[in-house]
């Protein structure tokens, strides 16, 4: 399954959007086993829904959009997933990390474009492959994709990604701002 995580643009409509959509249509049509779980926020998911009402039954029920996963779901489609498309959000990579995900990644443009540094300290250690978003077309995400379909290439680009967890840091963080607290 490909869990594609925060794949809208945050309400501005971008040929990034369009493009996930024609890579993902296409996808489902070629590949008879892939399932495709879309996570998205509310302002594309009437178009989405409309695009999926409108596939053939056998495509519908292996394209599921989502909004909003709770309550331990986000989780699980990251943990069912071979493959993570996505935004380059803190919070996206570092559950990529945590799982060990590999991850094709296309950095949202904006907001001081501070994803990019964060997609690069992924990339930096093999652990994603990047791709900036004005170079984005359904062929390149498509061979991106099929580099990636190999188990043994995932299970690398996945342990890679895993090197830069950093499991009880939660805990070391408390434990810091206990520390600080009595000093005060």
């Amino acid at each position: 399954m490909i869990a594609g995580v925060g794949l809208e643009p945050n309400h501005v409509w971008a040929p990034c959007c369009e493009t996930w959509l024609k890579f993902e249509i296409e996808a489902l049509r070629c590949k008879k086993k892939l399932k495709l779980k879309k996570m998205l926020g509310l302002w594309i998911t009437p178009l989405v829904e409309a695009i999926r009402a409108a596939l053939p039954e056998a495509l519908q029920s292996r394209y599921t959009p989502v909004r909003f996963l709770q309550g331990g779901a986000m989780e699980d489609a990251l943990i069912s997933a071979d493959l993570l498309l996505g935004r380059a959000g803190a919070s996206t990579l570092a559950e990529a990390v945590a799982l060990g995900l590999p991850s094709i990644i296309v950095p949202y443009p904006y907001a001081g474009g501070h994803q990019r540094a964060n997609a690069a300290e992924l990339a930096a250690v093999g652990g994603a492959i990047v791709i900036d978003d004005a170079a984005l077309t359904p062929e390149l995400l498509q061979r991106e994709v099929a580099q990636m379909s190999a188990a043994s290439v995932r299970q690398r680009v996945g342990a890679a990604a895993a090197s830069l967890a950093r499991p009880g840091s939660a805990e070391e963080i408390a434990e810091i701002l206990l520390r600080l607290g009595r000093r005060g």
